[in-house]
């Protein structure tokens, strides 16, 4: 089966699941196109949440992770996996290249873009996400951030099939992770820690075409969208021992 991964630039996390993705499919791998994570919004959105001195370890965190190399690309080459660069996900160039390659799947590995309809009929066996929350509830943005705010007891992972929809593809896999007295950067990290296992299980069932889907129903969910300055001053309010 021929695999094209599509992936966001985030170097805590991601460079660690893409290297269990690697070990474990580098054959079937034929490419990655990585697509830049952080913008200014995002970066702002950081600052609301952790505050300055939070924000400001958090930066240095992720610039000792740049400048050790730790990144998606880096990995990638490693194992020796072509890099892609691309406008978007939805590009000319990208889209003829997951035809010419004979795409079978497509992952969307933390991806920031929306697939459009041409680039998610051209894999033979779909394409596929990991969502890092409890499909059908908590689609859209920051689910982990909604569910610790919402005062949730767990929060989820969920592998789903790409429609048009957004976070609206029929369940293949879902699991959770407790919360507990965790702050939030543990609960990223087991969330993390747990999806490259999720996700090498669901390549696993496609390959045997043993997939079973469950519904993903919007009208049972619930959709969240980017978090406002109100919610981040409500999350420092009544989850500062997440913090």
């Amino acid at each position: 089966m021929n695999i094209f991964i599509l992936s966001g630039e985030e170097p805590l996390h991601l460079p660690g699941f893409a290297e269990r993705i690697f070990n474990e499919k580098r054959e079937s791998i034929k490419g990655i196109a990585v697509f830049p994570f952080f913008s200014w919004k995002r970066i702002r959105d950081q600052f609301l949440l952790y505050g300055m001195s939070g924000f400001t370890k958090r930066s240095f965190r992720y610039l000792h992770a740049v400048i050790k190399g730790k990144s998606v690309r880096d990995v990638a080459r490693k194992h020796g996996i072509p890099v892609y660069s691309f406008e978007g996900v939805n590009a000319a160039g990208l889209l003829s290249l997951v035809k010419e390659a004979e795409i079978d799947l497509v992952i969307s590995l933390y991806c920031p873009k929306i697939f459009g309809k041409e680039l998610i009929s051209l894999p033979s066996k779909g394409c596929i996400n990991t969502h890092f929350g409890l499909l059908p509830r908590y689609r859209g943005i920051s689910p982990i951030f909604w569910a610790l705010l919402n005062q949730e007891k767990e929060i989820g992972i969920t592998v789903h099939y790409i429609n048009e929809g957004i976070d609206d593809g029929r369940i293949i896999l879902r699991d959770t992770v407790q919360v507990g007295s965790k702050k939030i950067d543990e609960i990223y990290r087991d969330a993390f820690a747990l999806a490259p296992q999720l996700l090498l299980e669901a390549i696993t069932k496609i390959e045997q075409g043993a997939v079973s889907t469950a519904d993903n129903n919007a009208k049972e969910g619930s959709y969240y969208t980017y978090p406002k300055k109100e919610d981040y001053k409500r999350f420092r309010s009544t989850c500062r021992g997440r913090l």
